[in-house]
C-alpha cells in the first residue's frame, strides 16, 4: 500500500513539473494537425486538448476571440509559441494543464490605439473650427464677395490665357483655397461661435451630442448673433425672422455636422432646414504605437519576395461565392499550394481575390493589397493579422450567434426577431461597417440588417407586450417608452432623417415641444416569392411564369424552383403618415403568424395614424 501511495505521489509531482513550464512539457512535443478556419479560441483549445491530452482553459476576456489555423504535423509546443506570439498571449500553469491569458501590455496598446484614433478625430475637429475662427477678420459678406471675385478672375484667365497666366492663376488658387474656408456661411458662423466655446460645449460635442444655438433664445439653446440671419441670407435672399443652428461631431463617420433651421419673415412661408457636413480626417502619417509595432514585425520586402518566388508556378482553385469568402479561404489555399503552416486572426470581412488561372504569387500579392494587414514568413510558417484589427474587433458580431442564424437561414429563414437579436449586438462601429460594400461576410441575407439596423435595435428593446401591441397596429407612444427605448427611438428616427435628407421633416421631428406627439407604428403583410438559386447568382420573382422567363440568367440553377413566404414590415417613427420616417424590412420566413382572414380584418396604417 505504501508503495502505491508513493507511486501516486510521484505521478502527481511529475504532472506538476510538466505543467510548470509549457516549453518544457514533454506532452506538448506531440505533433498536431489543425484545420480550423474562423474558429473561436475555445474551439482551438478543445482540439489541442483532444490531440495532446493536455487540458487547456481560456481566460474569460478571450471567449469571443477568433483565429484561423491550417497546421499539419507540427509539435504542439511550436503551435502554441506561434499562436501566443501572434496574438500577444501568455500560457500559465493551471492544475494538470494550462490557461491562456491576454498579455496586459499588448491589450493596453490596442485599447490605447482606439482612444488615440478618437482623440485624433477630436483634435482635427477642433483644429478645423479653430482655423475657420482664425481666418475671420471681416464680415461674412466680404469673404463671400472676395471668393466670387477670385473665381471670376480665375475663369477669365483660363479663357483668355494672357502671358504668364498659369502662374497668376496658381497664385489666385492659393488665395481662393484660404478664402473659401469661410466663404460659406455655415463655416463662417461655426468659426465665429468657436471663439465662445466653453468647456461644457466641448464636453457635449465629445459625447456626440448636438449643441444648439438660437436667435430666438429658445429653451435649451445658446445665444446666436442676429447677424447670423443676414449671413445666411447673403447675397440676395430675404432675411429670415429666426434661426436655430446646431453643431455635432460624429466621430464614427469622422465628420462635423451642421443643422440650420430658419423661420421666414413671412408667416405664410414654410420654414427651411438644411444639413451640412464637413469631413474630419486626421493625418495618415501619424500612427498609434501598436500600428508601428506591427509594421516593424511584418516580413521585410526581400524575404517576402523570396517566398513569392518559391510559389510562382502554383495555380489556385476557383474562388468561393462572392460575399461569403473571408481571409481564411485565401489562407487555406496558400497553406495547401505552398505547403505552409498558417496562423491568422479571423474576422467576417468579405474577400474576393482569387482569379482562376492566377499563379499563387500573383494571388498572394493581390491578397496583401486588397486585404491589407501584416504578413510575416518564418520558415514554413505564415502569420497574418488584419490591419487595424483593434477596430475590427469592436465591430465584430458574436460568432456563435451568427452561426446560429446561418444554420436557421439554411432551413427556414430568419424572422424579424432574429434580425433584431443580431442588431442588438451591433456596436456603433458595427452599424457603420454594415453600410460598407464589403462590411460583413454572412451566409444569410444581410439586407434587413444593412437597411434597418437602428430600427431593429429599437424593436429588440421592446417588451413582449409592446411588440404584441405594435403588431396589432397599435401606436406605441414615445412618452410611454423607457429612457433607453427613447434613446433608441431617437437614433433610428434621426438616422433615417439624415439618410433621406428631408429638412422640413427633420425640423418637425426634432422639436422637443412635439415629443409628446411622437409614436412608433408597425404595418406588415405577406408575399409569396419564387426563387432560382445557382452557385453565384440567385433571382426572385412574384410568379413561377416570370421566373421561368428569367431562367437563362442562372445557367447552373436546378430544374426545380423554390417558393417561400416573405414577411413585409414597415416601421414608422413620427407623428402621422406625412410626418414620419419609414423603414421597409423584408424577411424570408418559413411561416407567417397572421392568417389571411386575420390579415383582411387589419386596418390600413394610414387609418391607424388618422385615428390617432
Amino acid at each position: 500500500m505504501r508503495h502505491v501511495m508513493l507511486g501516486v505521489a510521484w505521478f502527481i509531482l511529475c504532472v506538476q513539473v510538466l505543467a510548470s513550464d509549457w516549453q518544457e512539457d514533454p506532452r506538448l512535443q506531440k505533433t498536431v494537425t489543425l484545420q480550423l478556419p474562423n474558429a473561436l479560441f475555445t474551439e482551438i483549445m478543445e482540439e489541442l486538448s483532444k490531440q495532446t491530452g493536455v487540458p487547456f482553459t481560456l481566460h474569460p476576456s478571450l471567449q469571443e476571440e477568433k483565429a484561423t489555423f491550417f497546421v499539419t504535423n507540427q509539435p504542439a509546443q511550436q503551435v502554441l509559441a506561434k499562436w501566443m506570439s501572434l496574438f500577444g498571449l501568455k500560457c500559465e500553469p493551471q492544475g494538470e494543464g494550462y490557461q491562456l491569458l491576454p498579455d496586459p501590455a499588448l491589450r493596453q496598446q490596442e485599447e490605447a490605439a482606439v482612444e488615440w484614433e478618437r482623440r485624433m478625430i477630436r483634435l482635427e475637429a477642433e483644429k478645423t473650427l479653430r482655423t475657420w475662427s482664425q481666418l475671420i477678420r471681416d464680415d461674412f459678406a466680404v469673404y463671400a464677395r472676395r471668393a466670387s471675385d477670385i473665381e471670376e478672375e480665375m475663369d477669365k484667365l483660363q479663357q483668355e490665357k494672357p502671358p504668364s497666366w498659369q502662374d497668376r492663376r496658381a497664385a489666385l488658387a492659393e488665395q481662393f483655397a484660404q478664402v473659401r474656408e469661410v466663404a460659406e456661411w455655415h463655416r463662417y458662423l461655426a468659426g465665429w461661435l468657436y471663439r465662445r466655446f466653453s468647456s461644457t460645449i466641448w464636453r457635449e460635442l465629445r459625447h456626440g451630442e448636438t449643441v444648439w444655438f438660437s436667435t430666438a433664445q429658445e429653451p435649451g439653446t445658446l445665444p446666436l448673433p442676429p447677424d447670423a440671419l443676414r449671413w445666411q441670407a447673403h447675397p440676395a435672399d430675404t432675411i429670415p425672422r429666426s434661426m436655430l443652428f446646431g453643431i455635432r461631431l460624429d466621430e464614427a463617420r469622422r465628420e462635423l455636422v451642421f443643422y440650420a433651421f430658419t423661420q421666414p419673415g413671412d408667416d405664410t412661408a414654410e420654414p427651411t432646414a438644411t444639413v451640412y457636413t464637413h469631413p474630419v480626417s486626421p493625418d495618415h502619417e501619424q500612427k498609434p504605437s501598436v500600428q508601428q509595432r506591427w509594421e516593424r514585425w511584418q516580413a521585410p520586402p526581400e524575404e517576402f519576395s523570396r517566398f513569392r518566388r518559391r510559389i510562382e508556378n502554383k495555380t489556385p482553385s476557383p474562388a468561393p461565392p462572392p460575399g461569403q469568402s473571408t481571409a481564411a479561404d485565401s489562407l487555406r489555399w496558400i497553406a495547401q499550394h505552398a505547403q505552409m503552416n498558417v496562423i491568422a486572426d479571423a474576422f467576417r470581412v468579405p474577400v474576393r481575390l482569387v482569379v482562376e488561372g492566377d499563379t499563387l504569387a500573383e494571388w498572394l500579392g493581390r491578397f496583401t493589397l486588397q486585404e491589407p494587414g501584416y504578413l510575416r514568413v518564418e520558415g514554413d510558417w505564415l502569420l497574418f493579422r488584419h490591419a487595424r484589427y483593434w477596430q475590427l474587433r469592436r465591430s465584430e458580431l458574436p460568432e456563435k450567434l451568427v452561426r446560429q442564424m446561418e444554420q436557421k437561414w439554411a432551413t427556414e429563414g430568419l424572422s424579424l426577431d432574429d434580425y433584431a437579436a443580431l442588431a442588438a449586438q451591433l456596436t456603433p462601429e458595427g452599424i457603420l461597417r454594415l453600410k460598407e460594400s464589403h462590411g460583413y461576410s454572412f451566409q444569410f441575407d444581410p439586407t434587413p440588417l444593412r437597411d434597418a439596423a437602428l430600427a431593429l435595435r429599437f424593436w429588440a428593446s421592446l417588451t413582449a407586450g409592446q411588440k404584441e401591441a405594435a403588431l396589432r397596429r397599435q401606436p406605441i407612444a414615445y412618452h410611454s417608452l423607457t429612457p433607453v427605448q427613447q434613446t433608441l427611438f431617437q437614433e433610428a428616427m434621426l438616422a433615417k432623417l439624415h439618410e433621406t435628407l428631408q429638412p422640413l421633416l427633420l425640423d418637425y421631428l426634432t422639436r422637443r415641444d412635439l415629443h409628446s406627439e411622437l409614436a412608433f407604428v408597425v404595418e406588415r403583410w405577406r408575399e409569396g416569392t419564387y426563387t432560382l438559386e445557382g452557385e453565384r447568382v440567385s433571382i426572385a420573382a412574384e410568379s413561377a411564369e416570370e421566373l421561368e422567363q428569367q431562367r437563362h440568367l442562372v445557367p447552373d440553377a436546378p430544374t426545380t424552383i423554390g417558393q417561400s413566404l416573405r414577411g413585409q414590415i414597415v416601421f414608422s417613427f413620427g407623428m402621422d403618415w406625412q410626418r414620419s420616417v419609414q423603414y421597409h424590412i423584408s424577411v424570408r420566413e418559413k411561416s407567417f403568424s397572421l392568417s389571411s382572414q386575420e390579415q383582411e380584418k387589419q386596418e390600413s396604417f394610414a387609418k391607424v395614424l388618422l385615428r390617432k
